[in-house]
């Protein structure tokens, strides 16, 4: 009958802490959370003729599963993945000098095209010599139609809120009384803040002096004292770190465009992380239509919850894929992207949730180690939490290009995984807007 499905079980224990002894659950490297959902006995699933009934529990319960969609006649779904075909090739990155010689930008300096601009982007990312141009169009802090002067002003605003921000804490630290600052959040979360930074990707050269850190702690204590609602969590270090190396240290465009990728993510930062778990939830919708067989290994580990959580899935998608990529370049490619797809500037072939894709692309990458996975949910955090660095990008890229390719004929079909990835469907509404200092 259809009724409405009771709540959800009890969250899967909260990873990213606003206080504690300063440890980081994440793991520096990514790793698996503390407390893994154990009581189910791993399977290895060598046989796509396995029959596992994954909506049994809902079901029991008299209500459809959460998630589940019923197979209708004459309804064309989306077509399989194909593991062996040869995955489409990639264009390069734009390069500052494409962007300039191709007519991107018009004589007084604005964007007059802006959807064949993100068409390129979404096609293959944007070149070092061109992010810190782009980000700040691709994450919506300068408005595609400014011209230069236009955007010279709006620079040193960016400036001016910047500092105005840093003098909200700055004289409390200077005073060692960072605890004491009653602006936003910085008192409650300026402990945490202090514990997470020196372990920020200390592995790469750029960050290894102990000084070189600094401005990552000021970006994230300046937003925390402008932004009291959101606050610090855990991982935020890492998105900032990756902001500030794109921006090459400009830490005013650098805030401004962190706080906009916050935004954009803000779901991901909510009480219990629930917006997570409604991507999980996405995530294992398309899979299912897609990838029988990988769905159904990912069950028979005991990995998916009635409601659609995924423990495993917690870090790839709270952090888009930032550790499991690890190299910048490859996460700013990645991310450069979902941002194209997303943007409010439609193209053919837009997708708002382009980053859920990545995540599929990213389980795929990771198949044959899950259909042979035979120690359950922790055989699983271990295959997701490989080494860093070991994903390709090229490989994931082009994966999440073919799932595109897949679903992208559905989307309009109310109540598919398709829909609810290419629009704002499976995350309850649109991102809101900004705020300001």
């Amino acid at each position: 009958p259809d009724q409405e499905c009771p709540p959800p079980p009890p969250s899967p224990p909260s990873f990213m802490g606003g206080g504690g002894d300063g440890a980081d659950l994440l793991g520096e490297g990514g790793g698996r959370p503390e407390e893994a959902d154990t009581s189910s006995l791993g399977v290895a699933v060598d046989d796509d003729s396995l029959d596992v009934d994954v909506h049994r529990i809902a079901l029991r319960r008299g209500c459809a599963p959460c998630g589940s969609r019923t197979r209708a006649a004459g309804v064309v779904h989306p077509a399989k993945l194909a593991h062996d075909a040869p995955l489409p090739p990639r264009a390069p990155p734009l390069g500052a000098d494409e962007l300039r010689r191709d007519g991107h930008i018009a004589p007084d300096g604005s964007y007059a095209d802006p959807a064949r601009l993100l068409s390129r982007v979404f096609a293959g990312g944007v070149a070092k010599d061109a992010r810190r141009t782009l980000w700040p169009l691709l994450l919506e802090v300068v408005p595609w139609e400014a011209s230069t002067a236009q955007q010279r002003k709006l620079r040193a605003e960016r400036s001016r809120l910047y500092n105005k921000a840093l003098r909200l804490w700055g004289s409390y630290d200077r005073r060692g009384g960072l605890a004491n600052c009653p602006h936003g959040s910085v008192a409650q979360y300026c402990r945490i803040i202090d514990v997470d930074v020196p372990r920020t990707d200390r592995q790469l050269e750029r960050w290894k002096a102990p000084e070189a850190l600094e401005p990552v702690r000021r970006l994230l204590l300046c937003h925390c004292a402008i932004d009291a609602r959101m606050g610090y969590m855990q991982g935020m270090n890492d998105l900032a770190a990756v902001v500030l190396d794109a921006m090459e240290g400009d830490e005013a465009d650098a805030f401004a465009c962190f706080r906009a990728l916050l935004h954009r993510i803000e779901i991901n930062f909510e009480d219990r992380q629930l917006g997570v778990w409604r991507q999980t939830s996405a995530v294992l919708a398309a899979l299912q239509e897609l990838d029988p067989r990988l769905h159904k290994a990912l069950t028979a580990s005991g990995a998916i919850a009635d409601g659609g959580e995924c423990v495993f899935l917690f870090q790839p998608i709270l952090l888009v894929l930032k550790r499991e990529l690890y190299a910048y370049d490859h996460v700013c490619l990645a991310w450069e992207q979902w941002w194209a797809a997303s943007a409010p500037h439609a193209f053919d072939g837009a997708c708002v949730h382009f980053q859920l894709l990545l995540i599929i692309a990213f389980l795929e990458m990771r198949r044959a180690e899950v259909l042979h996975n035979r120690s359950g949910v922790p055989g699983l955090l271990q295959i997701v939490n490989a080494a860093p660095g070991t994903l390709s990008c090229d490989e994931l890229l082009s994966r999440a290009h073919s799932v595109h390719d897949l679903l992208r004929p559905h989307a309009k079909r109310t109540g598919s995984a398709a829909h609810a990835i290419f629009t704002a469907d499976c995350l309850g509404g649109p991102r809101p807007q900004l705020g300001s200092v």
